[in-house]
């Protein structure tokens, strides 16, 4: 076995005996081992970056027994960034990971999955599944070449539900950069079963997921939430930042739709870790992230 994957695995076992939150645990021990190894990623080209990125995602991917494949990095999108972050005013909203599901979630109809995955405490706690852990330390990688060749700095902010938590935080260990929560960010929680059953949000919802509709929005989370979101989005963009910075900020669908329809983009449901990025000049949606789907 190669010394590398033998570190590899030495820190992903001491991170399971731990008994801390596996999943962010892992992703930083995970990136200690990549580190130890690439003190330095500017030398590198899109293409080889992308090639390292990838090995280590499939390398975690073995080590969590994943089925089946996970996304690979797209060099192409990596070369875009290249040039897209040497703008100013810099704004990435990035949709969250892959929300796991519990055993009690999965014995549900699959429609009826999805409602309880958004109530509390399903919404808030549920981490990611060991695909999206897998894919983000591709992403992680990424991020910080990024973050190298380009000599910007960062501000990162997330929800506080763990499948967007989880990411920023990891990110923001990789990139050696402080996580601050933001409420605006939160994801929307559908109501309890004692305050709307299935059967009467499945009649505003007939496949349990929100569009970004007014009276769908409002019926289901409650008065005036649609125009509290929009606005909140709004002053968000619209707010002071370093033109020499970075801004990234965690955050889910609904939050996605109102900067999408604030910045007069298409409504669409992003993939996992999708993001929209703005700067002084560009504005642009990469609904799958930089990974191919």
């Amino acid at each position: 076995m190669k010394k590398h994957a033998y570190v590899f695995l030495i820190l992903l076992c001491s991170a399971l005996q731990a008994k801390i939150p596996h999943d962010e645990q892992i992703l930083k021990e995970t990136w200690q081992s990549f580190s130890s190894h690439h003190s330095s990623l500017t030398h590198f080209t899109a293409e080889e970056i992308t090639t390292i990125a990838n090995l280590w995602g499939k390398k975690l991917a073995k080590s969590l027994s994943v089925q089946g494949s996970i996304r690979n990095i797209d060099p192409i999108i990596v070369e875009k960034l290249l040039i897209l972050l040497q703008e100013k005013d810099i704004q990435i909203y990035i949709r969250h990971g892959e929300q796991q599901r519990t055993e009690q979630v999965r014995k549900l109809p699959s429609i009826e999955q999805k409602i309880e995955m958004m109530r509390l405490e399903e919404n808030l706690e549920n981490p990611l599944t060991e695909e999206s852990l897998s894919e983000w330390i591709e992403g992680m990688i990424i991020w910080k070449y990024l973050q190298e060749k380009t000599g910007r700095s960062q501000v990162l902010e997330s929800s506080k539900n763990r499948r967007a938590e989880i990411p920023a935080s990891a990110l923001g260990f990789a990139l050696k950069t402080q996580l601050h929560f933001n409420d605006a960010l939160d994801c929307v929680n559908y109501p309890s079963c004692q305050e709307m059953s299935n059967a009467e949000i499945l009649k505003w919802l007939p496949d349990g997921s929100l569009p970004w509709k007014r009276d769908k929005v409002d019926a289901i989370i409650g008065p005036g939430t649609y125009e509290r979101i929009t606005q909140e989005m709004e002053k968000l963009l619209s707010s002071s930042k370093d033109s020499n910075t970075m801004y990234f900020a965690f955050t889910h669908t609904q939050q996605i739709n109102a900067i999408a329809a604030a910045s007069d983009l298409p409504i669409v449901r992003l993939g996992n870790f999708g993001f929209i990025l703005i700067t002084d000049q560009h504005i642009e949606m990469f609904t799958e992230g930089f990974y191919r789907k």
